[in-house]
């Protein structure tokens, strides 16, 4: 009952307007539905571990970047990608098992992620390379 006054509040009579991303076609797989579906993607403890030896946790006086500016700006559109298209948009690596995709992000030159996937068919990101130009 209450979704539907927020429909009629956004004037729409209908949910499948505002349909998330997820439920547009990209080419990733499909549940049962017919519908493509998003892989969860999980960051490993070793990934954030590397991450605190490659940047400071909070930005310095003088701007460097930090940890967590990492996080907030480049690690989600490369994340969002990976759960679409996770191999469309990663290369394998000589470890079958194991893909990188590497990217540019909006505060560092490009960034290189290893993942692999879970029994789940979960993304797991368990290490980066990062190029701060």
């Amino acid at each position: 009952m209450w979704l539907m006054q927020v429909f009629a509040i956004l004037g729409t009579k209908s949910p499948n307007r505002f349909a998330p991303r997820s439920w547009r076609p990209h080419g990733n797989s499909r549940n049962g539905s017919g519908v493509p579906t998003d892989r969860l993607v999980r960051f490993t403890d070793d990934f954030f571990a590397r991450l605190d030896t490659l940047l400071p946790e909070g930005r310095s006086v003088d701007g460097t970047l930090s940890a967590t500016d990492f996080l907030l700006f480049d690690l989600p559109s490369i994340r969002d990608r990976l759960a679409r298209d996770y191999e469309g948009e990663s290369l394998p690596t000589e470890d079958g098992e194991v893909r990188v995709c590497i990217s540019r992000g909006v505060l560092v030159k490009s960034v290189a992620l290893f993942a692999q996937l879970t029994a789940e068919n979960a993304v797991e990101v368990f290490w980066l390379s990062l190029d701060l130009g």
